[in-house]
């Protein structure tokens, strides 16, 4: 109840000065005027100006005309109560450096660095900066030329050994597919309109390994090698789908900047942006880590009896040749754990892949980045994935996979 009566008798006051301001206007204003001399300003009176801003002093002067104030009139103003706990802590403004400092210096305009970004927005622009960084085009043209040649080699071989009158022509016409696939709308896979797709993508797989084009051969070899896929689903393997995948890629980046003929004869070249080539590495990471993901087994993870390579190599669809000694069992024991750490390590080599062309602020980062530099993990990597694509071609029939994986 005394709290409540001390806030009646102090909102009087304020009202008073509320009624006052309605009844007369203010008459008194702020304006700037010349500087007196220090000695007149000493002659005349013993105080200085409020505030001096150069040759110019702020004084109260008297208004020509009442400046009537506009108050709200559905309520009279009333005192902001406080907590108790926030009564002692309201905070004062404290006195501003940039006061004291000369006019023209503290009244500075506004830059560009001023204004802060959302932090989700300043991350974003950050990120797109980076990756849209120049940097050199041979990575991502070594990629072009290995995979646009393997579509070319393997699809010319496909087609040159009668293989894909066989496998991709409909069964109506004495083939061994059951869909048109893409090429319904066209007139059906009859036997002209297979022998000229693969032709043509073929000849575009070797433009866009030539770089001659490079971007529109890129573009029709992966549409061309995509309706290729579509047409027996039964007559394809994985590495078609990775080969589509890096083509697309391959498309929208900046892969003909380097070894290619436009660069060379049209004055093409030049650096390539940043983001061509991390996708491509982040598509490398997502395909071992899923293929590492499917062989959870115990023929696979370690501490069952790693024997899958043992009985893959057995199989006449894969093995390369007949059998193998006994003696290898070990062998084959070894690579198949070390080639499942191998694939489920794919999210840390892309970490450390981005992590080497990266400044990080985090000290728990630069650690990280320091342990990947002095173990030339991302490196090492390579080289293990190198000689077991090699291994795998020299072992084992899977096809155009082993160089659709070399390309990445």
């Amino acid at each position: 109840m005394a709290d409540v009566q001390r806030g009646h008798r102090a909102e009087l006051p304020l009202r008073r000065a509320h009624a006052a301001l309605r009844r007369t206007g203010l008459r008194l204003g702020a304006a700037l005027r010349a500087r007196p001399p220090r000695a007149h300003l000493a002659r005349e009176s013993a105080r200085p100006p409020a505030r001096a801003l150069d040759d110019r002093a702020l004084e109260l002067v008297e208004l020509p005309a009442e400046l009537r104030p506009r108050l709200p009139r559905d309520r009279e103003p009333r005192l902001r109560r406080l907590p108790r706990r926030a009564r002692g802590a309201v905070p004062l403004r404290e006195h501003d450096p940039a006061l004291a400092d000369h006019p023209r210096a503290a009244a500075r305009p506004l830059g560009a660095g001023d204004h802060r970004e959302a932090p989700v927005k300043a991350s974003w622009h950050r990120w797109a900066r980076w990756l849209t960084a120049e940097e050199d085009g041979v990575p991502l043209a070594l990629c072009r030329v290995i995979c646009a040649g393997t579509v070319a080699l393997h699809i010319g071989r496909f087609l040159l050994t009668g293989a894909a009158d066989a496998a991709l022509l409909h069964a109506d016409y004495g083939g061994l597919s059951y869909t048109h696939g893409w090429l319904e709308p066209v007139g059906g896979a009859t036997i002209e309109s297979l022998r000229l797709l693969c032709a043509v993508c073929a000849i575009a797989g070797a433009s866009a390994a030539l770089g001659l084009f490079t971007r529109p051969s890129l573009a029709v070899t992966w549409i061309s090698l995509r309706t290729i896929i579509s047409l027996n689903p039964s007559a394809h393997g994985s590495y078609d789908a990775l080969l589509v995948d890096v083509l697309f890629v391959l498309m929208l980046a900046d892969s003909g900047k380097a070894l290619s003929l436009d660069a060379r004869l049209r004055g093409k070249g030049g650096p390539a942006q940043r983001w061509g080539r991390f996708l491509l590495v982040f598509q490398l990471g997502l395909l071992y880590i899923g293929t590492g993901i499917t062989k959870v087994s115990a023929s696979w993870v370690p501490g069952g009896a790693a024997d899958a390579l043992w009985y893959i190599l057995q199989q006449p669809t894969w093995a390369r040749f007949p059998e193998l000694p006994l003696w290898t069992f070990p062998l084959t024991q070894a690579a198949t754990t070390m080639t499942w750490f191998y694939e489920v390590s794919g999210p840390i080599f892309f970490f450390a892949a981005v992590l080497e062309d990266v400044e990080p602020e985090k000290r728990w980062l630069k650690r990280l980045k320091a342990f990947f530099a002095r173990t030339r993990f991302v490196y090492v990597y390579l080289a293990f994935g190198l000689a077991m694509h090699v291994g795998i071609e020299l072992t084992m029939e899977v096809g155009p996979f082993s160089l659709a994986a070399l390309a990445l």
